[in-house]
């Protein structure tokens, strides 16, 4: 499944990290080192299972945490409408 990021939706990469902000209600988020790869590849177009794949060919992170991670990330910024299947 594919997603495209909405028009409010902005990140901000930190040391650490990065944090995600809704530009029309200026609420944030932290993320996680891998959150911001994700959602650059969110962001690119990319389906669930091409970014599961990628995340885990440039880690060492096993395929069943950055799945979980993953879908984890996307739940919540489809609750925060930060993304929307496209």
């Amino acid at each position: 499944m594919k997603y495209r990021l909405a028009d409010n939706a902005l990140v901000e990469p930190l040391d650490d990290g990065a944090k995600a902000i809704d530009l029309v209600t200026s609420e944030y988020d932290s993320m996680n080192e891998t959150a911001p790869r994700m959602w650059l590849l969110l962001e690119q177009g990319r389906s669930e299972e091409e970014i599961v794949e990628l995340v885990t060919s440039e880690s060492t992170t096993s395929v069943e945490v950055v799945e979980v991670d993953l879908a984890s990330l996307i739940t919540e910024l489809k609750h925060k409408n930060l993304i929307a299947r496209t």
